[in-house]
């Protein structure tokens, strides 16, 4: 019989001694790694991208409504007052006009969206055919623990019409993840002074690495876009979370952050007069520019007041636009 040397013997102990030892080391190594990127990740994905480089100027879009959903046209800056965090700003120019846009489609590929999903896509594509011809397109989906660009923006509809149509259904939903990679994919790349994002989803979220507060913080810096959301009619949404309306305020809160608009059609067929409106209430659009009385990049939180002067009936007009915004820290 053969033997094995002592040497080999030995050597072939401390293998087996050490593998186990040398596996741990590698799933060590690659948590550790996995935990820094997802640090990375975290920091990044909660940081804007740039700031205006005309700081402290600030410009956002403004919407009038009149009752439920008028808008109103031909106001002038004679007609609104303009405050900051309480203090009253004089020299600001208000104007309406039909500027060109950047429009990111954020669509929910989820398996609560695999019935619905295609009418909102349909929504999507009429919203297209309504817009400025001038407006460019970007496509950002997100289902499971995964959002990607799908098709980052054009002035081509015919890419963005492939890119929806493509889409399948399935998972749980991020959808947290998916808008806050959407906000991003806007700052670096849209090369429109005005910026949207145009949700198709319920809102529901089971699988997010952020949260609601997070997505909200984010919305506040200059610069991020103004956010419409469109739900699937509420008759039609399975909902099997604690709260059955979480998906809803979910929508709500992030538009209503932006001075955008929430919509929840009442039947699966209205969807389409839903995209137009929201065509026509960005088309209808004021552009407010001023410049802050703050100039340091302390990152501290400013509060906006928009009033309306009585003499038009100001107590019945209601402006929807950005109120709170962080200021620069770099």
């Amino acid at each position: 019989m053969r033997r094995r040397s002592k040497e080999f013997i030995s050597n072939s102990f401390c293998v087996e001694r050490l593998w186990p030892a040398f596996f741990c080391a590698v799933i060590f190594i690659a948590f550790t790694t996995l935990l820094a990127n997802g640090q990375n990740l975290t920091k990044s994905a909660l940081a804007p991208s740039h700031y205006s480089a005309d700081w402290p100027k600030i410009r956002q879009d403004v919407q009038f409504i009149a009752g439920k959903s008028l808008a109103v046209s031909r106001l002038t800056s004679g007609q609104v007052q303009l405050l900051e965090d309480g203090v009253e700003q004089h020299d600001f120019t208000l104007r309406q006009g039909d500027q060109p846009a950047s429009i990111c489609f954020v669509l929910d590929l989820s398996s609560s969206m695999k019935e619905k999903g295609p009418a909102l896509i349909t929504a999507a594509r009429k919203l297209m055919t309504e817009s400025n011809p001038a407006d460019e397109f970007a496509l950002v989906s997100f289902s499971g623990r995964e959002s990607s660009v799908d098709q980052t923006f054009t002035t081509d509809a015919k890419k963005i019409d492939a890119a929806l149509q493509s889409s399948g259904f399935g998972g749980g939903s991020n959808f947290f993840d998916g808008l806050l990679v959407a906000i991003g994919e806007v700052e670096a790349h849209a090369s429109n002074f005005r910026t949207v994002i145009v949700i198709l989803s319920d809102g529901d979220d089971n699988y997010s690495h952020f949260n609601l507060g997070d997505v909200l913080r984010r919305l506040r810096y200059p610069g991020a876009p103004m956010i419409y959301s469109l739900s699937p009619p509420r008759v039609l949404t399975p909902n099997q979370s604690p709260d059955p309306n979480q998906g809803l305020r979910n929508l709500q809160e992030v538009a209503e952050a932006t001075g955008g608009f929430f919509f929840v059609p009442e039947k699966p067929n209205s969807l389409d007069v839903e995209a137009v409106e929201i065509s026509r209430d960005l088309r209808s659009r004021y552009s407010l520019e001023y410049t802050s009385m703050h100039t340091q990049r302390d990152g501290k939180l400013h509060r906006v007041e928009i009033r309306i002067a009585p003499t038009i009936g100001g107590a019945k007009i209601k402006p929807l636009f950005r109120q709170e915004y962080y200021a620069p820290s770099h």
